[in-house]
């Protein structure tokens, strides 16, 4: 069995296609997902413009 984290790479892909072409049964863990923010911006002088307050 191979066991994979979903990192949304490239690097995955070859393991799988391995995988399939042997015949191994294959688990994929989900990604967490990421936690909220507080504040987000749009462009680096939004970040300035935050950051002189």
């Amino acid at each position: 069995m191979l066991i994979s984290k979903n990192s949304g790479s490239s690097a995955t892909e070859p393991k799988l296609e391995v995988a399939r072409e042997r015949g191994v049964p294959v688990l994929v863990l989900k990604r967490p997902g990421l936690p909220g923010v507080d504040r987000e911006f749009g462009s680096f002088a939004e970040v300035l413009a935050a950051l002189s307050h």
